[in-house]
């Protein structure tokens, strides 16, 4: 069931962004983060969602993205992530695990 989520969103992705993969800017409208925000936490290391350089852009899989919009709905992490909760319960931040 997991797996077919996860397709299922990345067939919606790739109606609307026609392209297998999306720059900052499309990953922020689809996470609803800030394109700053994306690379103040590609720069820290603490971004969920792999990244890479194409002609000095950052780019995104569709995939990936897709994989971590369906791991928020259902409340988990993305994998190589380790998510820290604070003195009240409540999530603080998502770090790479090493």
């Amino acid at each position: 069931m997991q797996e077919s989520s996860t397709v299922v969103t990345l067939d919606l992705l790739i109606r609307i962004h026609v392209r297998t993969i999306i720059d900052i800017s499309g990953v922020a409208s689809e996470i609803g983060w800030s394109p700053g925000s994306i690379r103040n936490a590609i720069s820290a290391g603490t971004f969920p969602i792999k990244s890479f350089l194409l002609g000095g852009r950052r780019m995104f899989y569709l995939a990936d993205v897709a994989e971590y919009i369906d791991l928020q709905r259902r409340g988990g992490t993305a994998s190589g992530c380790v998510q820290h909760m604070d003195k009240k319960g409540h999530r603080a931040k998502i770090e790479v695990a090493a």
